[in-house]
């Protein structure tokens, strides 16, 4: 079974790109963490429109077991590490949804994360102005 995203015009061609390349180097350090990506590219019919292919995750309505998750993290900063990558980024341009990420070279996985997690943070209040609650 096959998954598959559709988008249009440039933002859309580096949102496909980003994706495919990005769990291509996931599936490398994690195995089974992410759908195997297939493909993505431009429809021949219409250049504006890319799209994206991936192996489909049958998903039931159960919330995944958090300790799956940071395992899987933990396992893909393990392999990554004993590989000898010592600095992170990422080669094409990556998103969060439609919005771009910063993928800026950083000296530790930890600091690459906390980077992403205050520009989403920063986007937010931007977005929805300063929370009242400290």
């Amino acid at each position: 079974m096959n998954g598959n995203s559709m988008m249009l015009g440039e933002n859309g061609n580096n949102m496909m790109l980003g994706e495919f390349e990005s769990m291509k180097v996931i599936e490398i350090y994690a195995l089974n963490f992410t759908p195997h990506p297939i493909a993505w590219g431009t429809l021949e019919a219409d250049s504006s429109i890319q799209s994206f292919w991936s192996d489909l995750r049958k998903m039931d309505q159960k919330v995944p077991k958090m300790e799956n998750l940071c395992f899987k993290l933990a396992e893909m900063r393990k392999y990554s590490h004993a590989a000898g990558i010592k600095q992170f980024r990422f080669h094409v341009t990556t998103h969060n949804g439609s919005l771009t990420q910063d993928n800026t070279l950083s000296n530790s996985w930890e600091e690459l994360y906390a980077k992403a997690m205050r520009d989403m943070l920063d986007l937010e209040e931007n977005h929805e102005g300063r929370s009242l609650k400290r």
